[in-house]
């Protein structure tokens, strides 16, 4: 029973596989018998094949009236196994010749054509077109005779060029050119094609400072006359290559224009007086004499001697002549010698300011302090209640308002000339300076005076008269005030009206009008 089933199924599985068979036939016979045989023939080629120009493959059939036919080269490296090719390029379509179809096929890179051992053209039948052509095959392409050809190679340079553009249709590409335009604007070209052989010696068709060695195009020397007052430079025919191409200027890269030109950087510089160092551009810097640039040439310098005028006694005059003449700012210079005596080192300036007296009034028979402005915090400066006479001690060093506070014996009443002072021989090697104030000493303490000076909104200038005072302002005011340092020829600023000095004038500036007022003696 077992081996019944089992017959039985063998034999509905055979049915199957007849019936199936039978049908895929049947299919293929039809479709034989639709479609339609374009008699395609063996390729016509070009007799001669140039470099780098279009050539044709012709491929026959019995009507032109089919869009199913497409012509191609294949090239091999291996001409006894078809299967390993280089490289295989499709021709376009450009026409039809009778009943040919004639395919136009371009450039193709130079080291393929010459690098490949043979190559063939060949037309082909797609299938599944409109025209529905035959095939040998009713599932696959036919591929007719192929032709073998020979290309002529460049013994030479390779150079020119033209493109192609779409002319609208679906096939059909034209030669572009100035005198044949692409029909469409809108359409981009579609080759590039390097279609001329030049011999050695040739120039470039395009660049005038390329020359064919026989091989390949080299590059001319620099400074190579291309054109009317143009010369070569790496590669570019331009206005110049160096300073030497440019006279009375220079030979600068233009960025704008991506190209040398010629410059003169001096021509606005007034140099009437000699030579000029001027910066020209970001960080360019020239010798300009008579209104052009000029290359400095100076010899050695020589020693004239020391402390000749205008250099000191510890510096040595030096000179030397230099070509061009007339450079005298080029042509001497003081400079420090060890044989024209020690020099001492530079010493520190600090600042040193008027004394100020605390109390402003002292009183007979009591201490009182001087402060002396300075700078920073030196071991230099002295103090002296009465000229030289009476020295005070030293307190502290007041950080906040930069002053040196000494301590001094009372005096008896009287008037007196307070002083400070820097003294050399210390670590902060001070330079020297003295300043002095006249005061005051009474058996008791004067009265308390007041002033009341009217401001107006905006800029105002105030001073005090008095010692020790106070001040108050009834109203809004910017906190800092301005004075002008003589000695620095420059504003300087305090951020109190309390740290006004005796007699300074300073800027204040108010919101609104209101008064100031100062108490103190």
């Amino acid at each position: 029973m077992k081996n019944l089933k089992l017959a039985i199924g063998l034999t509905l599985f055979s049915v199957f596989i007849l019936l199936s068979i039978f049908f895929v036939l049947r299919e293929r016979a039809v479709n034989a018998q639709n479609c339609t045989d374009v008699g395609l023939g063996t390729p016509i080629v070009d007799s001669v094949v140039e470099w780098g120009k279009p050539f044709t493959i012709s491929c026959p059939a019995n009507s032109n009236t089919y869009d199913c036919i497409t012509g191609r080269i294949i090239l091999y490296n291996d001409p006894k196994n078809p299967s390993n090719f280089a490289h295989v390029q499709s021709c376009y379509f450009y026409q039809w010749s009778g009943n040919n179809a004639v395919f136009k096929c371009n450039y193709i890179i130079p080291e393929i054509w010459e690098n490949t051992k043979s190559w063939t053209a060949e037309c082909r039948v797609e299938i599944g077109t409109k025209s529905n052509c035959c095939s040998a095959y009713y599932y696959t392409e036919q591929t007719k005779t192929q032709k073998d050809f020979t290309v002529t190679s460049c013994k030479g340079c390779r150079g020119g060029e033209y493109y192609l553009c779409d002319d609208g249709s679906k096939y059909s590409y034209i030669e572009y050119g100035s005198n044949n335009p692409c029909p469409h604007d809108n359409v981009p070209f579609i080759y590039y094609l390097a279609k001329d052989c030049y011999p050695a010696g040739s120039m470039h068709p395009s660049s005038p400072c390329y020359k064919c060695s026989g091989t390949d195009w080299v590059m001319l020397p620099n400074g190579t006359a291309c054109d009317t007052n143009k010369v070569c430079c790496l590669g570019e025919c331009t206005d110049c290559c160096s300073d030497k191409d440019c006279p009375g200027g220079i030979c600068q890269w233009d960025s704008f224009a991506s190209i040398y030109k010629c410059n003169n950087p001096c021509k606005d510089v007034d140099d009437a007086t000699g030579c000029v160092s001027h910066i020209y551009g970001k960080d360019a810097t020239y010798i300009c004499h008579g209104g052009k640039p000029a290359t400095l040439d100076c010899p050695p310098w020589e020693n004239e001697g020391c402390g000749v005028s205008p250099c000191s006694s510890t510096q040595m005059k030096q000179k030397r002549s230099c070509t061009p003449a007339g450079c005298g700012n080029y042509e001497s210079q003081c400079v420090s010698d060890p044989s024209c005596g020690s020099q001492p080192p530079p010493c520190s300036n600090i600042d040193l300011g008027i004394p100020l007296i605390t109390p402003s009034v002292p009183t007979a028979g009591d201490s009182f302090q001087i402060s002396c402005p300075s700078s920073s915090d030196c071991d230099c400066i002295e103090a002296y209640a009465n000229d030289k006479s009476n020295q005070c001690s030293w307190l502290k060093w007041d950080a906040q308002n930069k002053r040196q506070v000494f301590s001094c014996s009372g005096m008896t009443a009287g008037n007196y000339v307070a002083g400070c002072q820097s003294k050399t021989g210390t670590a902060s090697n001070c330079c020297q300076d003295a300043k002095t104030t006249s005061y005051s000493i009474v058996v008791s303490p004067p009265k308390l005076q007041k002033k009341t000076i009217q401001l107006y909104r905006g800029w105002n200038l105030i001073a005090t008269l008095f010692g020790g005072y106070k001040a108050s302002l009834n109203c809004s005011y910017h906190p800092e005030l301005f004075y002008w340092n003589a000695k620095t020829q420059a504003y300087e600023k305090i951020d109190s009206l309390d740290k006004m000095e005796i007699a300074r004038g300073y800027w204040i500036f108010t919101e609104n009008d209101c008064k100031l007022d100062f108490s103190g003696q």
